[in-house]
């Protein structure tokens, strides 16, 4: 499998997005995923990337367009049990592709 790219966006890009890709690298370095993953802010996020997983809190669900990957709403931000789960999903998900 490729490498992914993983993009974990909140409004400001400091503190939520921040937690989150620390729980996100905890799950890449936990099942041996082969990823990066990178923090920004709203203003700073583009719906024209090469995500492939692209993950935000539920509050700014409705302002994030993810065209060709994966959109991921978190309920607790810094639940790592909920972060791990979704992105393994995903991951079934694509490789069952």
């Amino acid at each position: 499998m490729k490498k992914l790219k993983i993009c974990t966006v909140c409004g400001n890009g400091l503190g939520s997005s921040l937690v989150i890709e620390i729980n996100v690298q905890r799950v890449i370095d936990e099942n041996n995923l082969n990823a990066d993953v990178e923090h920004k802010n709203l203003n700073s996020y583009t719906q024209e990337n090469d995500y492939d997983i692209v993950i935000c809190g539920s509050d700014l669900a409705d302002q994030i367009t993810v065209v060709y990957g994966h959109k991921l709403t978190l309920t607790n931000l810094i639940d790592f049990d909920e972060v791990n789960e979704k992105i393994l999903s995903v991951l079934q998900n694509i490789k069952e592709k």
